[in-house]
C-alpha cells in the first residue's frame, strides 16, 4: 500500500520562546501562562482578549438603526 505518512524522526521543532518569567491570566479559564503565549496551556483557547475592532461596531450600529428606521418606515406607511 502507498499511504503518505508524517515522519516524526525528520521533524526538527524549533526552540521554545515562551517566557514564563512574565505570565498573565488566561481570558477564559484563568490559568497562570507566559506573557507571550498565543493559546492558553491550560484550556488551549486563544490567550488574546481580542475585542472587536471599532469599525465593526460603528458598523453594526449604523446596520442596526437602519434597519429601525426602515421598519418604523413600513410600519407608518401601512397605518
Amino acid at each position: 500500500m502507498d499511504e503518505e505518512y508524517f515522519d516524526f524522526k525528520e521533524f526538527e521543532e524549533s526552540e521554545e520562546c515562551l517566557d514564563f518569567e512574565n505570565t498573565k491570566n488566561c481570558p477564559h479559564c484563568g490559568s497562570r501562562i507566559p506573557e507571550n503565549s498565543l493559546l492558553c496551556l491550560y484550556c488551549g483557547q486563544g490567550a488574546k482578549k481580542g475585542s472587536s475592532p471599532a469599525w465593526i461596531k460603528i458598523t453594526a450600529v449604523v446596520l442596526i438603526f437602519i434597519f429601525v428606521l426602515f421598519a418604523f418606515y413600513l410600519l407608518i406607511g401601512y397605518i
